[in-house]
Protein backbone atom coordinates (compact mmCIF):
# COMPACT_ATOMS: atom_id res chain seq x y z
CA UNK A 1 0.00 0.00 0.00
CA UNK A 2 2.83 2.34 0.89
CA UNK A 3 4.51 1.59 -2.42
CA UNK A 4 1.30 2.40 -4.33
CA UNK A 5 0.97 5.70 -2.44
CA UNK A 6 4.54 6.52 -3.34
CA UNK A 7 3.91 5.68 -7.02
CA UNK A 8 0.72 7.75 -6.94
CA UNK A 9 2.62 10.75 -5.53
CA UNK A 10 5.31 10.35 -8.22
CA UNK A 11 2.64 10.19 -10.91
CA UNK A 12 0.94 13.32 -9.54
CA UNK A 13 4.28 15.13 -9.55
CA UNK A 14 4.99 13.95 -13.11
CA UNK A 15 1.55 15.11 -14.24
CA UNK A 16 2.08 18.50 -12.59
CA UNK A 17 5.52 18.85 -14.25
CA UNK A 18 4.06 17.93 -17.65
CA UNK A 19 1.22 20.43 -17.15
CA UNK A 20 3.74 23.21 -16.37
CA UNK A 21 5.83 22.31 -19.41
CA UNK A 22 2.71 22.31 -21.57
CA UNK A 23 1.72 25.77 -20.28
CA UNK A 24 5.23 27.10 -20.96
CA UNK A 25 5.14 25.74 -24.52
CA UNK A 26 1.65 27.19 -24.99
CA UNK A 27 2.80 30.62 -23.77
CA UNK A 28 5.82 30.47 -26.11
CA UNK A 29 3.56 29.59 -29.05
CA UNK A 30 1.19 32.44 -28.15
CA UNK A 31 4.13 34.84 -27.85
CA UNK A 32 5.52 33.77 -31.23
CA UNK A 33 2.07 34.20 -32.79
CA UNK A 34 1.74 37.70 -31.31
CA UNK A 35 5.20 38.63 -32.58
CA UNK A 36 4.43 37.29 -36.06
CA UNK A 37 1.12 39.18 -36.15
CA UNK A 38 2.83 42.42 -35.05
CA UNK A 39 5.49 41.99 -37.74
CA UNK A 40 2.87 41.51 -40.46
CA UNK A 41 0.92 44.57 -39.28
CA UNK A 42 4.06 46.73 -39.24
CA UNK A 43 5.13 45.53 -42.69
CA UNK A 44 1.72 46.44 -44.08
CA UNK A 45 1.47 49.80 -42.31
CA UNK A 46 5.09 50.87 -42.86
CA UNK A 47 5.80 49.68 -46.38
CA UNK A 48 9.34 50.46 -47.42
CA UNK A 49 10.74 50.00 -43.91
CA UNK A 50 12.84 46.99 -42.99
CA UNK A 51 11.18 44.96 -40.24
CA UNK A 52 13.54 42.28 -38.94
CA UNK A 53 13.06 39.51 -36.39
CA UNK A 54 15.43 39.21 -33.50
CA UNK A 55 16.22 35.50 -33.42
CA UNK A 56 14.53 33.44 -30.70
CA UNK A 57 16.97 32.84 -27.89
CA UNK A 58 19.08 35.85 -28.88
CA UNK A 59 19.15 38.76 -26.46
CA UNK A 60 17.11 41.73 -27.55
CA UNK A 61 13.58 42.76 -28.39
CA UNK A 62 11.28 40.85 -30.74
CA UNK A 63 11.49 43.11 -33.80
CA UNK A 64 13.75 45.82 -35.17
CA UNK A 65 12.16 48.37 -37.52
CA UNK A 66 14.48 50.44 -39.69
CA UNK A 67 12.64 53.52 -40.97
CA UNK A 68 13.88 53.93 -44.54
CA UNK A 69 14.03 56.61 -47.19
CA UNK A 70 15.19 54.74 -50.26
CA UNK A 71 18.38 53.02 -49.15
CA UNK A 72 19.02 55.45 -46.27
CA UNK A 73 18.13 54.48 -42.70
CA UNK A 74 16.47 57.46 -41.00
CA UNK A 75 16.01 55.83 -37.60
CA UNK A 76 15.22 52.62 -35.77
CA UNK A 77 12.47 51.38 -33.47
CA UNK A 78 12.65 48.20 -31.43
CA UNK A 79 9.44 46.36 -30.62
CA UNK A 80 8.70 43.93 -27.81
CA UNK A 81 5.34 42.15 -27.61
CA UNK A 82 3.92 40.52 -24.50
CA UNK A 83 0.79 38.42 -24.27
CA UNK A 84 0.56 37.77 -20.56
CA UNK A 85 -2.13 38.26 -17.94
CA UNK A 86 0.01 40.43 -15.66
CA UNK A 87 2.09 43.50 -16.54
CA UNK A 88 5.68 43.54 -15.27
CA UNK A 89 7.69 46.73 -14.69
CA UNK A 90 10.86 44.68 -15.28
CA UNK A 91 10.01 44.60 -18.99
CA UNK A 92 10.73 48.34 -19.20
CA UNK A 93 14.27 48.12 -17.85
CA UNK A 94 15.02 45.12 -20.06
CA UNK A 95 13.66 46.91 -23.13
CA UNK A 96 15.65 50.05 -22.28
CA UNK A 97 18.79 47.91 -22.16
CA UNK A 98 17.84 46.26 -25.47
CA UNK A 99 17.30 49.73 -26.97
CA UNK A 100 20.78 50.81 -25.92
CA UNK A 101 22.40 47.65 -27.28
CA UNK A 102 20.53 47.93 -30.58
CA UNK A 103 21.30 51.66 -30.77
CA UNK A 104 17.63 52.21 -31.53
CA UNK A 105 16.05 55.66 -31.47
CA UNK A 106 12.79 54.46 -29.92
CA UNK A 107 11.48 51.42 -28.06
CA UNK A 108 7.88 50.20 -27.93
CA UNK A 109 6.33 47.60 -25.65
CA UNK A 110 3.11 46.17 -27.07
CA UNK A 111 1.20 44.28 -24.41
CA UNK A 112 -2.15 42.56 -23.99
CA UNK A 113 -2.26 43.69 -20.36
CA UNK A 114 -1.51 47.36 -19.72
CA UNK A 115 -0.65 48.86 -16.35
CA UNK A 116 -3.81 49.94 -14.50
CA UNK A 117 -3.24 53.68 -15.08
CA UNK A 118 -2.89 53.29 -18.87
CA UNK A 119 -5.90 52.77 -21.11
CA UNK A 120 -4.41 53.28 -24.59
CA UNK A 121 -0.71 54.15 -24.75
CA UNK A 122 1.87 56.33 -23.06
CA UNK A 123 5.57 56.97 -22.80
CA UNK A 124 7.29 55.97 -19.56
CA UNK A 125 11.02 56.12 -18.83
CA UNK A 126 11.76 56.55 -22.53
CA UNK A 127 9.72 53.48 -23.50
CA UNK A 128 6.41 53.65 -25.35
CA UNK A 129 3.81 51.27 -23.89
CA UNK A 130 0.65 50.44 -25.82
CA UNK A 131 -2.16 47.94 -26.10
CA UNK A 132 -2.20 45.56 -29.06
CA UNK A 133 -4.82 47.57 -30.97
CA UNK A 134 -2.74 50.76 -30.74
CA UNK A 135 0.52 49.33 -32.11
CA UNK A 136 -0.03 50.26 -35.76
CA UNK A 137 -1.32 53.82 -35.15
CA UNK A 138 1.58 54.42 -32.74
CA UNK A 139 4.02 52.99 -35.30
CA UNK A 140 2.75 55.42 -37.93
CA UNK A 141 3.07 58.42 -35.59
CA UNK A 142 6.55 57.46 -34.37
CA UNK A 143 7.67 56.76 -37.93
CA UNK A 144 6.44 60.17 -39.14
CA UNK A 145 8.29 61.86 -36.27
CA UNK A 146 11.52 60.06 -37.19
CA UNK A 147 11.09 61.20 -40.80
CA UNK A 148 10.42 64.82 -39.75
CA UNK A 149 13.45 64.80 -37.47
CA UNK A 150 15.65 63.40 -40.26
CA UNK A 151 14.42 66.11 -42.66
CA UNK A 152 15.09 68.79 -40.06
CA UNK A 153 18.59 67.49 -39.43
CA UNK A 154 19.25 67.37 -43.18
CA UNK A 155 18.06 70.97 -43.58
CA UNK A 156 20.32 72.06 -40.73
CA UNK A 157 23.26 70.26 -42.30
CA UNK A 158 22.50 71.91 -45.66
CA UNK A 159 22.29 75.33 -44.02
CA UNK A 160 25.59 74.75 -42.26
CA UNK A 161 27.19 73.61 -45.50
CA UNK A 162 25.86 76.65 -47.37
CA UNK A 163 27.12 78.97 -44.62
CA UNK A 164 30.57 77.40 -44.86
CA UNK A 165 30.54 77.72 -48.66
CA UNK A 166 29.51 81.37 -48.41
CA UNK A 167 32.26 82.10 -45.88
CA UNK A 168 34.89 80.43 -48.07
CA UNK A 169 33.67 82.38 -51.11
CA UNK A 170 33.66 85.73 -49.28
CA UNK A 171 37.08 85.16 -47.77
CA UNK A 172 38.51 83.82 -51.05
CA UNK A 173 40.40 85.60 -53.80
CA UNK A 174 37.64 85.23 -56.39
CA UNK A 175 35.24 87.37 -54.34
CA UNK A 176 38.00 89.90 -53.53
CA UNK A 177 38.86 90.22 -57.25
CA UNK A 178 35.21 90.76 -58.18
CA UNK A 179 34.75 93.42 -55.50
CA UNK A 180 37.96 95.19 -56.59
CA UNK A 181 36.80 95.11 -60.19
CA UNK A 182 33.38 96.53 -59.23
CA UNK A 183 34.97 99.29 -57.13
CA UNK A 184 37.43 100.22 -59.93
CA UNK A 185 34.56 100.28 -62.44
CA UNK A 186 32.43 102.40 -60.12
CA UNK A 187 35.30 104.86 -59.47
CA UNK A 188 35.98 105.10 -63.25
CA UNK A 189 32.31 105.76 -63.95
CA UNK A 190 32.19 108.41 -61.24
CA UNK A 191 35.33 110.07 -62.62
CA UNK A 192 33.83 110.06 -66.14
CA UNK A 193 30.66 111.71 -64.85
CA UNK A 194 32.64 114.37 -63.01
CA UNK A 195 34.47 115.48 -66.16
Amino acid sequence: MQEKDKQLEQMKKTIQDLRQQSEQVSMQVQGDAAESSLKEQLQTACAGDKIEDVATGQLGADLLQRVMSGERVLGTIIWESKRTKVFSEQWLSKLKKDQTEAKADLAVLVTATLPKEITTFTERSGIWICGMEYAVPLAKVLRSQIILLAKSQLATQDRSTKTQQLYHYISGSEFRNRVEQLVVTFVDMQRDLAI
